[in-house]
């Protein structure tokens, strides 16, 4: 029988019992190294249960490391003190230009403006070292090679990793074609990285990677290399 709406309201979205079995599921890993990360919905709605998480991690795992994937919409103080920590890294989306964003992720000028805003600002605090930028691109609307390398040059990245829309979660419901449309994505990759090479030669001084193909090359020329998960 399908729940009533007050029902739904009613049920809680976690609870001291989901917490608990995060952390024995923490403490089951082999140590020392461990890296957690943060995914949602915005994981900083809930800044209490992430330091709990980290707290106890960094407790228990000498070399443990996470990152907080976030649409830096909004940064208050205590998500400010989270990413000051050294062991917190941050991933966000970053689709090309402003209007690329907008169209693609936040939907009115105002909550671009406030992404950009606090973009520029964790940049400016802690180095891109600190922030995984990462664009999804639409293949079918793509945003032109220069626009897309421009926007990441700017914000003082070295690295992007291209990838399509791909079909899991709200896509499957947003992005029904998703479920194909290879060649179309492989002419515009293909596209970019010819683009990227001909920018890196004319400018050494701005090197961007792609990497995507910096990591099939090291697998090709470095056998046993992995730094990837495949979904």
């Amino acid at each position: 029988m399908e729940a009533k709406p007050t029902e739904m309201r009613e049920r809680p979205l976690e609870g001291p019992g989901t917490l608990a079995a995060v952390l024995r599921l923490i403490d089951s890993a082999p140590g020392p190294a461990l890296k957690i990360e943060f995914q949602g919905g915005e994981p900083l709605l809930r800044t209490d249960l992430i330091e709990q998480v980290i707290s106890h991690a960094a407790h228990r795992f000498p070399a443990a490391t996470f990152v907080i994937c976030t649409n830096l919409s909004r940064l208050d103080e205590a998500a400010w003190r989270l990413i000051a920590r050294p062991d917190v890294f941050v991933s966000t989306s970053l689709d090309g230009d402003q209007a690329t964003h907008q169209q693609n992720r936040t939907g009115s000028a105002g909550e671009t403006s406030a992404f950009l805003t606090n973009l520029c600002a964790v940049l400016s605090a802690f180095g891109p070292e600190k922030i995984s930028a990462l664009p999804t691109i639409d293949y079918r609307a793509p945003p032109a090679p220069d626009t897309l390398i421009d926007a990441f040059l700017e914000h003082g990245f070295t690295s992007i990793y291209l990838r399509p829309v791909n079909y899991q979660g709200f896509a499957r419901k947003r992005h029904a074609y998703a479920q194909s449309g290879s060649e179309a994505w492989n002419a515009y990759y293909e596209a970019f990285i010819m683009r990227l090479i001909e920018r890196n030669w004319a400018d050494r001084s701005r090197l961007l990677e792609e990497y995507y193909l910096k990591l099939c090359l090291h697998r090709i020329l470095q056998s046993g290399h992995d730094d990837h998960v495949d979904l």
